[in-house]
């Protein structure tokens, strides 16, 4: 904290906030409106310390202690730069576990780097997809839940199919090498080779890992970027030539107070950064909401993409299928429910011709945005309840579903006990939130009082030309031994 109040001292604003999340992890400081312009630009993963940030300290200190043991005299020469390398961007990377109080995101980074400088210190190739198998298994034995965490899904599929595609680049790339060689003329032919060839691989890059993680990213927040491959183009290349070798120059010179410059620079890169993400979220489409997807869908494009990304000759393509499929089931899938009941219906959604119609605007925000997020729908929650679609009243609404059932919802304390009576009648699913209903000439077809939403948590209502189903979230015949009794 003492670090990240510094940092926040020495660049006042968005630049200080931003640079004590990437230093130390603290996010506090970071404004709502730049964090949902990073989130639009796909540019969200650079305040996480994760991968990118992981490999760009490592990377960087395994460069510089390998350039400056070259520089010593040949006194040396016995002694193995690249291992004694290996070995100073371990223990960097292990400081900045430390100093970013290892956050999850931060030890899965940590174990990925650490396999691939250990394969370094035991003379093995150090980015496989060998090694990517075992970082995931170590991960998956300290922390089994994080197989479902969207984090880990996302960075190894991105991880995954930059190795697989770097793999299949390094098996062609003798022959381009070779060609590229005998067209060097130049040291400006040399400069431009090399200019291209950085240029072409941050494309490369971007395109692999954006492809490979936009699935996982759609299905676990119903959003996609369709600007975040040129954000990242824009962006991530200062993060990695001036933002990090900025931050690790003011973290060396700090003790000497020499940091300023250093800070100055890392503030630049900072400012440029979030400049794109305010640019490119202020594009028309920016982000675009979709619906949830079938839970098949996740496991056939995880199944396709290992197919794709291990095997070996042209049979490999046929991974493609099973990601076409889950592609296909996602744009086939059926209408979400039509009604949805909040836990003791304090939130009523019932899904009309514009969208997602709210009972109230009042509270369960949350509760709204994750329907609404869900649907595919990017409205507001005041604006969803202001659709028309509901009869509303002094205590309750009503609607009129599409197989002809009429919904009634009571949700005030005082409504009239001839008005309660009124309700219970053939066809009705009538929902109360306090009290009980009064027994009329016909007893409701469906009836959801207090204690009964109590038991069954939140309902989803889907109606079918038979009927009404319904969906509850505690469903006694999904109780698990470790779930408690069922009510």
């Amino acid at each position: 904290m003492a670090i990240a109040d510094a940092l926040v001292a020495a660049l006042p604003g968005p630049r200080g906030a931003f640079a004590a999340a990437i230093a130390v992890g603290d996010r506090s400081n970071i404004d709502a409106g730049d964090a949902e312009a990073l989130r639009a630009a796909n540019l969200a993963h650079l305040l996480a310390i994760s991968g990118l940030h992981m490999g760009l300290l490592t990377g960087l200190v395994f460069a510089l202690m390998r350039l400056a043991l070259a520089a010593l005299p040949g006194g040396l020469a016995s002694v193995s730069a690249k291992k004694v390398a290996a070995v100073a961007a371990l223990a960097a990377g292990l400081g900045y576990l430390l100093l970013s109080d290892a956050t999850v995101a931060t030890q899965r980074a940590f174990v990925m780097v650490a396999v691939a400088f250990t394969a370094v210190l035991l003379d093995r190739p150090a980015i496989t997809l060998r090694g990517l198998a075992l970082a995931a298994a170590v991960i998956l034995a300290l922390r089994p839940v994080s197989l479902m965490d969207a984090g880990f899904q996302t960075s190894f599929a991105a991880t995954a199919a930059l190795v697989a595609g770097y793999e299949e680049v390094r098996r062609r790339r003798q022959a381009i090498w070779a060609e590229a060689e005998r067209g060097q003329r130049s040291r400006r032919d040399r400069l431009m080779r090399t200019a291209a060839l950085y240029l072409a691989a941050l494309v490369f890059t971007s395109v692999v890992a954006g492809v490979a993680t936009a699935p996982y990213a759609a299905y676990h927040f119903n959003r996609v970027a369709p600007y975040g491959l040129p954000a990242n183009l824009a962006a991530v290349p200062v993060m990695g030539l001036v933002i990090a070798p900025a931050g690790i120059a003011a973290a060396v010179l700090a003790p000497l107070g020499l940091e300023g410059p250093a800070l100055w620079l890392m503030g630049e890169g900072i400012a440029w950064v979030l400049t794109v993400a305010h640019a490119t979220a202020a594009l028309h489409g920016a982000v675009r909401p979709v619906p949830v997807a079938p839970e098949p869908v996740l496991a056939l494009v995880t199944l396709g993409g290992l197919w794709l990304f291990l095997w070996r000759g042209r049979f490999r393509l046929a991974g493609l299928a099973g990601v076409a499929a889950a592609l296909a089931l996602w744009v086939g899938a059926p209408q979400r429910p039509e009604v949805l009941i909040a836990l003791g219906a304090r939130l009523v959604g019932v899904l009309g011709s514009k969208g997602r119609v709210l009972d109230h605007d009042r509270a369960q925000s949350f509760v709204a945005e994750t329907w609404l997020r869900r649907d595919g729908a990017a409205a507001a929650q005041a604006d969803a309840a202001a659709r028309p679609c509901l009869t509303r009243g002094k205590g309750w609404s009503s609607v009129v579903l599409a197989n002809g059932w009429r919904l009634e919802v009571v949700h005030g304390r005082r409504v009239a006990r001839k008005r309660t009576a009124s309700l219970c009648r053939p066809r009705t699913l009538l929902v109360m939130r306090h009290g009980a209903a009064h027994a009329g000439p016909y007893r409701p077809y469906l009836y959801l009082g207090k204690s009964r939403l109590d038991s069954l948590g939140a309902v989803a209502v889907h109606a079918e030309p038979e009927g009404l189903r319904l969906v509850p979230s505690r469903d006694p015949a999904r109780q698990r031994l470790w779930s408690g009794a069922a009510e």
